[in-house]
């Protein structure tokens, strides 16, 4: 692995195009390093499973470590996001059931 200084950040997308399309690219790196590993998994196979051009993949993650942190942060986020965040207000007091969804 590069070390912290060296390494490309994600490219945040712009519009509403590419905002989805990033959101699809993590969601099948997240599918493809799950299945295979982080090693096993290529960029090539990501683009094919997300429907996006390997050109396309490469502009917002220049590699695969890059991906991968990004995958990491937007994990890091949705599990550290105080769950009464995600409580609507009518339901102050929620069931376990309720909370539970919250997360699924």
């Amino acid at each position: 692995m590069s070390r912290p200084s060296e390494v490309p950040h994600a490219k945040a997308p712009q519009r509403r195009n590419g905002k989805l399309r990033v959101a699809a690219i993590l969601k099948a790196g997240a599918a493809v390093i799950s299945e295979k590993g982080y090693e096993m998994a290529t960029m090539a196979e990501i683009a094919a499973r997300s429907n996006t051009k390997i050109g396309s993949l490469y502009r917002f993650f220049p590699n695969k470590e890059v991906l991968a942190n990004a995958l990491i942060a937007h994990y890091h986020e949705v599990f550290t996001t105080p769950s009464t965040n995600l409580i609507p207000e009518s339901n102050r007091y929620p069931s376990p059931r309720s909370l539970i969804s919250c997360w699924i």
